[in-house]
């Protein structure tokens, strides 16, 4: 609050989710008694990655069977509003605001705290402004 007729409004929600996969595995019985039996693992032979997607062999012939795509992901978003609101008369407001958005995303599955906030910030921004203006009619 500046005074009782202004104050500034800030908020700012950085956001980096990541997910790295290993260990593929098939489901053959969804309802086994344990968890080992609900499912086969595919082998290190089996699996193989060929520009950067991955894919599964299942008969063992050189092929892939299965084409699992890049599963892997590494998504930065940071998010910012700003509001400066303005009382000029009773019951009367101007709100001001900027609206700040920027985001990346790779394939890599990496988990960038540091170096991805500060590679997040080379990303294409959207801003956005509007102002709200309100007036108290008085009978």
């Amino acid at each position: 609050t500046l005074n009782t007729n202004m104050s500034i409004q800030v908020y700012a929600e950085p956001f980096i989710s990541s997910g790295n996969y290993t260990g593929y595995r098939e489901v053959n019985d969804p309802r086994g008694a344990t968890f080992a039996d609900r499912f086969t693992d595919y082998t290190d032979d089996q699996v193989f990655e060929e520009d950067d997607e991955f894919f599964v062999d299942l008969d063992g012939n050189g092929e892939a069977d299965i084409d699992l795509g890049n599963p892997n992901f590494t998504f930065l978003s940071f998010r910012s509003n700003v509001v400066l609101r303005w009382e000029y008369m009773l019951g009367s407001t101007i709100f001001l605001v900027w609206q700040h958005g920027r985001e990346d995303s790779t394939t890599d599955g990496t988990f960038p705290v540091g170096q991805g906030m500060s590679k997040l910030f080379d990303a294409p921004a959207a801003n956005m402004f509007v102002v709200k203006v309100t007036y108290w009619l008085s009978l």
